[in-house]
C-alpha cells in the first residue's frame, strides 16, 4: 500500500516532456516504476492465495481481506503504465528525429550563409588573378545545388 501511494505521482503523470533530456528522464522513471509495478504483482499474486486462507479464519479474515483489498487492483495498473513507457519511448525517437532536423538544418544554414559570404566577396571585390572562372564555376555550383536542397 505505502508503494502504491508512493508511486501514484510517476503512474498518474502524463506529459511527455519537451526535450530529449526530458524524455529521457522521464522514460527511465516510467520504466523503474513499470519494473516496481511488476515485482508488487507477483507479491500479490504470492500472497493472495494466503489470504484467501485466511479470509476463512474468523480472527483474521476482515484483517486479509483489507490487507488484499488494498492492492488487489495492481494488476490493473499494470497495462497503462506499459502504455506510458510506450508513448515516451514513441516521444524519445520523436525528439531524436527533431534534434538530427535541426541538426542538419543548422548544417544546412551554415553551408549557405559561408557561400553567401564567399559570393558576396567576390562579387564585391573581384581578384584577376585569384577569383578564375573555374572557381566562380565552382562556387555558383555549390549554390545552384544549396538551392535545389
Amino acid at each position: 500500500a505505502e508503494w502504491l501511494a508512493a508511486s501514484t505521482p510517476e503512474r498518474m503523470r502524463s506529459e511527455l516532456g519537451g526535450t530529449e533530456a526530458e524524455v529521457t528522464a522521464l522514460l527511465e522513471e516510467a520504466r523503474a516504476v513499470s519494473a516496481a509495478l511488476g515485482l508488487q504483482i507477483a507479491s500479490v499474486a504470492i500472497l493472495t492465495p494466503l489470504a484467501e486462507r485466511l479470509f476463512k479464519d474468523e480472527e483474521y479474515a476482515e484483517r486479509a481481506k483489507a490487507a488484499i483489498g488494498t492492492v488487489d487492483m495492481l494488476p490493473s495498473l499494470a497495462a497503462p503504465m506499459a502504455e506510458r513507457v510506450a508513448r515516451l519511448e514513441e516521444e524519445l525517437e520523436r525528439q531524436r528525429r527533431l534534434t538530427a532536423e535541426r541538426r542538419a538544418f543548422s548544417e544546412a544554414t551554415g553551408a549557405l550563409e559561408a557561400s553567401i559570404v564567399e559570393a558576396e566577396e567576390l562579387v564585391g571585390f573581384p581578384v584577376d588573378t585569384v577569383d578564375t572562372a573555374e572557381i566562380i564555376a565552382a562556387l555558383r555550383e555549390v549554390g545552384d545545388k544549396q538551392e535545389s536542397d
